[in-house]
């Protein structure tokens, strides 16, 4: 949705967030070795999201997932992939960009059942506890 209140298509929404991903990949493309190594830098892509990692920077707007479910339906394998990855990583936070066009409407659910919370329209892991997210039982939230 624009500032002014109007709705995008979901193509459009998707364009918007491949170009973004498209700059990061250019960056990482573009940085020296030694860069990519002191940030540990990379850019995964999964079910045509995209996540970025900074995995020695604690800096959540770098450790973020684009796209999820707009260029195709996400699925929960999809979403445990992400969060394996960022455990994997040792990112202890990141965030989820979620358009209102992402498919399947589940998705919202399906972080609800991992502990995100919304946040200004972007959906973030918890880190009290400094540890990424844990699945939870739907019937328990």
């Amino acid at each position: 949705m624009l500032n002014n209140g109007t709705i995008v298509s979901r193509e459009f929404a998707a364009d918007l967030d491949l170009h973004e991903a498209a700059g990061w990949n250019d960056y990482c493309a573009k940085a020296s070795p030694e860069v990519l190594q002191q940030c540990g830098l990379r850019l995964e892509k999964i079910a045509g999201a995209y996540a970025t990692i900074a995995c020695n920077i604690d800096m959540v707007a770098v450790d973020r997932v684009i796209g999820l479910g707009l260029v195709e339906p996400a699925c929960e394998s999809h979403l445990d992939r992400i969060i394996s990855l960022y455990r994997e990583t040792g990112v202890r936070q990141f965030f989820v960009q979620v358009s209102p066009h992402a498919r399947p409407a589940a998705i919202l659910d399906w972080l609800k059942v991992w502990g995100f919370g919304r946040c200004l329209g972007i959906w973030h892991n918890s880190t009290a506890n400094q540890t990424l997210p844990q699945k939870h039982n739907v019937a328990d939230l």
